[in-house]
């Protein structure tokens, strides 16, 4: 008896008790909603941030599986443009590019590893990939041009399959 009184009461308990709720919470740098379907939605991010120890990277926020550069310059400079194809690969990637500087490539596994790093001033570079699991990886472009005055950094993502 005294145990069925104890899961009504209980029951009563977890039916009209209300434990804490959140509601979720986008930060970005543009959105809306439409009132008439329910729908919200939002564009680009306001904050992200990246932590990189020189053999590990960590960034918050989120990511296009596409990649947009958008390079503001002066008059006197002319637009960097790094290349990577084919994007998805099964054997390599290749990294074209139309810099007068010196550029470092380096590729990192999903969870931050450090799989493959070298510096280059050609204007065309193959990455072998064949001996690289399946995933997700990450290729960073670190340049500079020859008189040190443009630095940039470039980051794809590369899908090997």
């Amino acid at each position: 008896m005294k145990t069925i009184q104890l899961i009504i009461l209980f029951s009563f308990f977890a039916f009209y008790s209300n434990a804490q709720s959140l509601s979720p919470t986008v930060i970005s740098s543009f959105g809306g909603s439409d009132p008439n379907s329910g729908t919200s939605w939002t564009m680009g991010e306001s904050l992200t941030h990246t932590l990189d120890n020189g053999q590990n990277i960590l960034t918050q926020g989120f990511h296009n599986d596409s990649c947009i550069c958008i390079t503001i310059t002066n008059d006197q400079d002319e637009e960097i443009i790094f290349n990577v194809f084919p994007n998805p690969t099964v054997n390599y990637v290749r990294v074209t590019n139309n810099t007068k500087g010196s550029y470092q490539l380096s590729v990192f596994s999903i969870d931050g590893k450090l799989k493959m790093q070298g510096s280059y001033t050609e204007p065309d570079v193959v990455i072998d990939l064949s001996s690289y699991s399946k995933g997700m990886y990450i290729l960073r472009i670190n340049y500079e041009d020859d008189s040190h005055k443009n630095k940039k950094v470039f980051t794809r993502k590369i899908n090997k399959q």
